[in-house]
């Protein structure tokens, strides 16, 4: 009984039905003769069996989020990119490192610029190769917790990211979009002041079929807002704007499709593990529905998806004519640079 009330969730009346008929079903089936009421009643029950059976896969297809997962990405059009750092030039402050946060004689340098009028000058879009990104797909943190994702240049055509997000993520047109920022590191607040927050935010993305946009790190601000979106168990969409560089290595592994990991439809855990305090690394946030992994070709990249992020926002906010403003929920340099770009392209804080 619980069995099927946990799977069915039938009525007691039903209940009392289904083993009548499972007694009765029994008795014959254990009759050796052919009487002709025995087999009419044996056909009967089989059909009852399938009739149930069908109706068992038309509830659970009701769950939330079945149609979502079950709809197959459509990667045949697929043309994103990631970035690789092909020239090493030595930081000013760390002339062991390449400016791309890497070891200078890191092997997927192809060239070297020492002389001293190099140091310091290295630029993503002069010193980076590009290449079709090899990661993308869904992501599973756990037991109910999915989320879709891709790795794209920092340079990616507004036009093309927002027909990812709509067309390819299958994301419906957004009502207003909520571009959230603020401090990964020492965020504390109240819980008075906790509690508004999330009931504001998810309220508001509800009430206009919005969407909420954040740096999608494991840390800070960005945790409140998943503690929100998991009890109002993902019914926002939410997009983590993150930096390639700056998730953990185990991850970027886990997430890119190579040689040995060939996926049909592209399908990951997140590992589990644990961040070493000083190695300016983040995991991602489990209740995110969406993942833009924004790649610089550096390492360490802190920041590196405050432009395109911009971009995106201001794109939906001039050319589709969505409303667009940012939340600024406490913050430090990296927080002040965007607020600086929102404000500057004509987004409201």
């Amino acid at each position: 009984k619980q069995w099927y009330q946990r799977r069915v969730a039938i009525t007691a009346g039903d209940y009392k039905q289904m083993v009548t008929e499972f007694v009765i079903k029994s008795l014959y089936l254990q009759r050796q003769d052919t009487d002709p009421e025995a087999e009419k009643y044996r056909e009967y029950l089989q059909n009852k069996e399938t009739f149930n059976a069908n109706r068992r896969r038309q509830l659970f297809k009701k769950k939330e989020g079945y149609e979502e997962r079950k709809q197959k990405l459509d990667y045949s059009n697929f043309s994103y990119n990631k970035r690789t750092c092909v020239v090493g030039i030595p930081s000013k402050k760390h002339p062991e490192k390449c400016g791309c946060n890497r070891d200078i004689n890191d092997k997927v340098h192809k060239e070297f610029r020492m002389e001293e009028e190099h140091h310091g000058t290295w630029d993503f879009r002069k010193h980076t190769e590009l290449e079709p990104s090899d990661a993308y797909g869904r992501v599973s943190f756990g037991s109910n917790q999915r989320a879709k994702y891709v790795r794209v240049d920092a340079e990616t055509e507004r036009l093309a990211l927002f027909d990812l997000l709509t067309s390819t993520f299958k994301l419906p047109t957004p009502g207003v979009v909520i571009s959230v920022t603020g401090s990964t590191l020492g965020f504390t607040v109240s819980s008075k002041i906790e509690k508004v927050i999330q009931r504001g935010l998810i309220k508001a993305a509800i009430t206009t079929n919005g969407w909420i946009t954040t740096c999608g790190y494991d840390s800070g601000h960005v945790k409140i807002i998943g503690d929100a979106l998991r009890t109002n168990n993902g019914a926002v969409p939410c997009i983590g704007f993150s930096a390639w560089g700056c998730i953990p290595d185990v991850a970027k592994e886990a997430l890119t499709i190579n040689a040995n990991n060939k996926r049909g439809v592209p399908h990951c855990k997140y590992p589990k593990n644990e961040i070493i305090p000083g190695s300016h690394q983040e995991n991602l946030e489990s209740n995110h529905s969406h993942f833009v992994l924004v790649d610089q070709g550096g390492v360490i990249a802190w920041g590196s998806e405050s432009y395109l992020r911009n971009r995106i926002e201001s794109y939906i906010r001039d050319a589709m004519n969505i409303p667009v403003v940012q939340v600024v929920l406490q913050g430090g340099n990296t927080t002040a640079q965007q607020l600086e770009l929102s404000l500057k392209s004509g987004t409201p804080a």
